[in-house]
Parts: structure tokens; sequence; C-alpha cells
């Protein structure tokens, strides 16, 4: 079963998935009730993307939310079509890709002793903690929506996908999935991590290629022979991650640290003192090979 403390998950890119993600999660929170995608797009849908039975008593409805930032305004106005769904609802969800917000929770909270006076449906909000905190705990609902963090060997592997700050993920753990040894799936490169994009994969991947040129000089001047892997485990213990697993917002630090590397060999040290240049900046080298002014 998927472990979920210190990791982050990506966020679906598009309302559906985010949808299918959420009735996924309504389907293991209340099992064996029936659960039914509401209407469709352009039609009106009172504020209800998912609609559950409750042991065909009362109904539960969920609207989802992929936004951005969720405001108090916004649930507000799908409360207010909400009240309009027929049978009248008992519980009502909003679904959201946002991550927890004390502020908002409170207005709910408010809203809802206000609800109970008037006899009115009571009012949760689903952060994204919630939903993908339950997800997890189910590993073959994990693995449809996750296909690529599932690892194609009967042992199991552990995939880290951490990110700090990243507003498009939720923090958890090391993911660990085990799988009959004859599936086979291809791992691709993480979401938001230098690996999924290109410029920076290939920055970075410069850099390190300078870094073994440099040092390789030195090394057969002495008669060693080069170990290539020794700065990719140096990366990790520096960084935290795998070269490639490194989240973008940590992309400028291993920079910095890759350059600094090249700037002490000992190659680096004499062209900086003869007044040569290393290395190109990323701003820099996203111009002379790519022809792209980067932000």
């Amino acid at each position: 079963m998927p472990t979920f403390d210190n990791m982050e998950i990506p966020k679906p890119k598009n309302w559906q998935d985010f949808e299918r993600l959420v009735e996924s999660y309504s389907r293991i929170n209340w099992p064996g009730c029936m659960i039914t995608l509401f209407g469709g797009v352009g039609q009106t849908q009172h504020g209800v993307d998912i609609y559950i039975k409750y042991k065909r008593v009362y109904y539960i409805g969920i609207q989802c939310k992929k936004v951005a930032k969720l405001t108090y305004d916004q649930i507000e106005k799908e409360i207010e079509k909400a009240k309009n769904f027929k049978p009248g609802l008992k519980h009502y969800f909003i679904a959201t890709s946002t991550s927890r917000n004390a502020e908002l929770q409170e207005k709910v909270n408010i809203l809802n002793s206000q609800h109970n006076e008037k006899g009115l449906f009571s009012v949760d909000i689903l952060f994204w903690e919630d939903i993908i905190g339950l997800i997890v705990s189910d590993d073959k609902v994990f693995a449809q929506h996750y296909p690529q963090l599932s690892p194609g060997n009967k042992g199991g592997d552990s995939y880290a996908v951490y990110a700090n700050n990243n507003k498009n993920s939720v923090i958890g753990n090391n993911i660990i999935i085990k799988t009959p040894k004859k599936l086979n799936v291809k791992k691709g490169p993480i979401q938001d991590t230098i690996g999924s994009n290109t410029y920076m994969k290939n920055y970075v991947k410069h850099l390190i290629d300078i870094y073994h040129d440099f040092k390789k000089a030195n090394i057969n001047a002495e008669g060693e022979k080069m170990k290539y892997s020794l700065i990719y485990d140096a990366i990790k213990r520096e960084i935290g991650f795998k070269w490639d697993e490194t989240p973008n917002e940590c992309f400028e630090g291993l920079c910095t640290y890759l350059q600094k590397r090249i700037d002490n060999t000992i190659v680096g040290k004499t062209r900086k003192s003869r007044g040569m240049k290393n290395y190109s900046k990323y701003k820099e080298y996203m111009v002379e090979r790519h022809g792209i002014e980067s932000e």
C-alpha cells in the first residue's frame, strides 16, 4: 500500500481528470452507495458535479473546483446553486485542488451554524490534502490515476517526488507500490521536476558534462581512472534528489552547486585566473543554444 509522508503527488492537469479523481475519492469514502456524475457540460447542474445517494436515505452533493485559488465568494455562489438541487441535499462538499485554508474553514464553520438554524444542508470543503490522502490509501485506485508512479517489479521501488512550497502539489513521502513482476510500466519523468523540463534538463546535463571534462583533464594528468558516478552521488547528497528528479523550485540551487564544482576544479581555477569563462549562465545558455530570452 502506498505510504504518504513528505511526498509530492502532482495534481490533475485538467478539470475532467480532477473530477474523475474526486469520483474515485467518493467511491472509497462512501462504499456501497450509489455515486453518479450529474449532468454534463453546458447543462444546469445546480452546483453539483457528483451526487451520492447515502444508504438510500439522503443525498450528498459534491462540486469539483479545479482552481488556482478558491475564494469564499465562489463557495457562496455554488452553495446558492445547490439549494435548487432536487431532491434536497443533506450534505454538500466543495472538492478543490487548492491546499487547506484555515480562513475558508472558519467561514464555512460559521455558515454551517446559520444553515443548521435554517434547516439547510451542512457544508464542508475537501481540500487537495484530504482528497489525495484517501486516494493513496487504495493501491488499485492510486495506480489508475498515477500509473507513472507504479513501479513494474515485484519487490517494488521507491520514487521520491518531493517539492518545496509548490502551489501545484501536496507534500507526502516516498510512494512504494508493489506490483506483479509481469507488469511492465515505463517510468516517465516526474511532473514539475527538472527531468520533465527539456531546457532545464539540458542545461543541467550541460553543466555536468563541463564538470566531467574539467575533472577528466586533471585525472588523466595524474593517471587515475575517471569515476563518472561521483558527481551524481554528490548531487543527491547536496540537493536531496537525483539530478533529474529535482523539483523545479530547486533548479537554481542545483545549478549554483554544479557551477561551484566546476569552478573548484583545477582546470576551472586555471581558466578563471586567466579571465576565461567556465560556463554560460542559464539565461545566456538559453540565448546561445535556443535563441530564447528566458525570464
